[in-house]
């Protein structure tokens, strides 16, 4: 039976992922002063070049997530490492 994870085991995880979150937001906050330097219609291109990025993402991974249940189906029957591209 699986124990209660403690606080430092949450935190273990969680510290990680919140700096990594905050250090994502402080580039984009970067980001957005440079390009606020070089004009107006520069800076009113960001939501769009991030729309169309955020499309490429979402899709990319949603291939990447549902690529794990067929890999796990393939291990499951049996199939070799080879076969399943040398993971």
């Amino acid at each position: 039976m699986l124990s209660k994870p403690s606080y430092t085991e949450i935190l273990g995880f969680a510290i990680p992922l919140m700096l990594g979150l905050m250090t994502m937001a402080l580039v984009t906050v970067i980001d957005t002063i440079f390009i606020g330097k070089l004009g107006t219609a520069q800076l009113a291109a960001i939501p769009l070049a991030a729309s169309m990025y955020m499309i490429a993402w979402i899709f990319f991974v949603g291939i990447m997530q549902s690529s794990v249940a067929f890999i796990a189906k393939a291990f499951g029957a049996g199939a070799d490492f080879v076969m399943l591209g040398g993971m």
